[in-house]
């Protein structure tokens, strides 16, 4: 038998929304990190990822937080 499960979620403001995306264990940053990580091993990139940041943004049309990871160096 097949199932659909679909949530909806009520729009959040803005410091909710960064809270939950800019997280005080860091989850978001390591997940994001880990892209780059993954770009390193499997495609033999050599991003130093010690020199990343991670920035969360929020956009006020789509409601929604926008994670970016800015290098503090070139690379």
């Amino acid at each position: 038998m097949d199932q659909l499960f679909i949530g909806f979620d009520m729009k959040k403001g803005p410091d909710t929304i960064l809270k939950a995306y800019n997280d005080p264990y860091g989850f978001t940053a390591a997940f994001n990190l880990n892209l780059l990580r993954r770009i390193n091993k499997e495609l033999g990139a050599n991003f130093d990822l010690q020199n990343f940041k991670h920035h969360e943004v929020y956009d006020p049309q789509s409601g929604t937080a926008k994670s970016f990871l800015i290098s503090r160096k070139y690379q």
